[in-house]
């Protein structure tokens, strides 16, 4: 009874266990920003190279808004960003996207691609909304809630889905210890246990097949239900249950103890809460992968590259860096909000894109230039949404037609995009196929939503003089303002059919479906 009060002492209180205590001194952001740049500036001192200049303010904010909130920034916000000349202005906008609803849903939804894979939330809601565990994640997102608080709470989750959206992680995996052990561990601990499932890792000395199935055995007592009539799910911790060690066919292998990779085990009877013993150990300040893990996954999902595979933490480039950034989260409180500010105002966050093409290999490689990255399905679409209002354009379609034409035909559009775009889980993103750049070459949303009889956008636009036209055309897509050339080239545009010509080629050039 004593250690079961301990555990819950130790799960819900956040406290580590005897001589793990939390340092107590949390450097001011500005601080650890200074700091994760005086040990970048040495690594790129060690490798030779220098850091590109840096971003250009427009640049800079397309770039922070898509990784932060997942979408271009509105058109006013870049006029009063790129022409404001106070100082601290990319600290305050930081600060200031990380407090807003749209960070908290595209946050959400990166580590619910993660836990549940695109593919599966896709097959839940194939308009590409959101589904129970991506509404539980936005509103710890939004409250600034802890990350190893959040991981326990998700760990630890029980009762109806409808009440607690963090039960849909375990009704994806189907309550399989399996295949929760794999997916917790290599989210959370950047570890693929998995991989010793059916025999010893072949790489990894200290895998064991018995270390697998022993981290399994902390899911064995998870039962899920499914309504048939509604399809609802719940979850509950039966008394009993376990796993055991596969053995040959027709034969039951001995059964497994709940033991954590680090060695350490729990009280198999019936009276121990696995679960949350499991998230106890997994985010006790003790155990260092709990940290560097979402420390390398983070600066992957900022950067197009982490330190090192996220699914495996040996080696990683720029040590020093990482080490850095994981006392700060661990010291912080494991505040995600706070690890990302840190990160996107760093020297490495802010450096451009562009510069000549001799050294951007090296430059690359230790983020000392930004890399190209395409953008993620949902950055995409939010993106295109935003650029186009596709509300307001199938309101305005919509007059004369039947009551709710205009929100059938906005799922229909949406299922149709992420029908194309979804098909990949949430690593890096491949290249367009073909079928995605034909949708944006030639689809409905990069075509009728240009035309005047069918997007109020761009009727406000014809009644404007025609360089504003275009102004607006660049704000909106690009986030910033037409070069003097282009400028010139396009600063003439009168016809409507011309300036549904432009919008079109904004929305397929490179510069609009990256990230740079």
């Amino acid at each position: 009874m004593a250690s079961r009060i301990l555990t819950f002492a130790l799960v819900f209180a956040g406290a580590a266990a005897p001589g793990l205590a939390r340092p107590e001194a949390v450097r001011d952001p500005a601080e650890a920003v200074r700091a994760l740049d005086a040990a970048l500036g040495r690594a790129w001192a060690e490798a030779g190279v220098k850091p590109a200049p840096l971003a250009s303010d427009a640049a800079y904010l397309r770039r922070v808004s898509l990784d932060l909130a997942g979408v271009v920034p509105a058109e006013e916000r870049v006029r009063r960003f790129v022409a404001s000349k106070r100082k601290g202005k990319r600290a305050r906008l930081v600060r200031e996207l990380l407090a807003g609803r749209n960070a908290a849903n595209w946050q959400a939804r990166r580590w619910a691609n993660l836990l549940l894979g695109r593919s599966y939330l896709l097959r839940r809601r194939p308009d590409g909304g959101s589904t129970p565990l991506v509404r539980w994640l936005q509103r710890r997102f939004l409250a600034g809630a802890p990350w190893d608080r959040v991981v326990r709470e998700l760990l630890t989750a029980s009762g109806a889905e409808a009440d607690n959206g963090a039960v849909e992680y375990f009704g994806r995996w189907e309550g399989k210890p399996e295949e929760l052990a794999g997916n917790a561990m290599r989210v959370f601990q950047g570890q693929q246990v998995q991989c010793a499932q059916c025999h010893d890792h072949p790489y990894h000395e200290q895998w064991k097949q018995r270390t697998f199935w022993g981290v399994a055995a902390f899911f064995a007592r998870v039962r899920i239900r499914r309504d048939p009539d509604t399809q609802a799910l719940s979850l509950k911790e039966a008394e009993r249950g376990e796993v055991r060690l596969p053995g040959p066919p027709g034969q039951p292998g001995p059964v497994i103890a709940p033991r954590f990779v680090s060695g350490e085990s729990v009280d198999p009877g019936p009276g121990a809460y696995r679960r949350e013993e499991l998230a106890r150990m997994l985010t006790a300040p003790g155990n260092p992968n709990f940290a560097r893990a979402t420390v390398n996954r983070v600066w992957g999902f900022l950067f197009g590259e982490a330190f090192t595979s996220p699914d495996d933490l040996a080696k990683p480039a720029l040590p020093e860096v990482l080490e850095d950034l994981e006392e700060d989260f661990r010291a912080s409180g494991y505040d995600l909000r706070r690890l990302l500010e840190v990160i996107v105002l760093s020297r490495a966050y802010q450096a451009s894109s562009s510069g000549g093409a001799r050294d951007r290999p090296a430059e690359v490689e230790v983020f000392a230039r930004a890399r190209v990255r395409p953008l993620t399905a949902e950055q995409l679409w939010w993106s295109l949404d935003r650029v186009l209002d596709v509300r307001a354009a199938l309101e305005f379609q919509a007059q004369g037609r039947a009551p709710g034409w205009a929100r059938e035909r906005e799922v229909a559009l949406r299922r149709r995009f992420f029908r194309a775009f979804g098909t990949t889980e949430a690593g890096a993103e491949a290249q367009q196929s073909l079928t995605q750049a034909l949708l944006l070459l030639n689809g409905p949303l990069t075509n009728g939503f240009l035309r005047a009889d069918r997007s109020p956008l761009v009727a406000e636009l014809l009644g404007q003089p025609p360089a504003r036209r275009v102004e607006r055309l660049f704000l909106r897509a690009l986030a910033r303002l037409p070069s003097g050339g282009e400028r010139r080239a396009l600063g003439k545009v009168q016809r409507p059919e011309a300036l549904q010509d432009v919008g079109w080629a904004l929305l397929n050039c490179g510069e609009f479906v990256t990230n740079h």
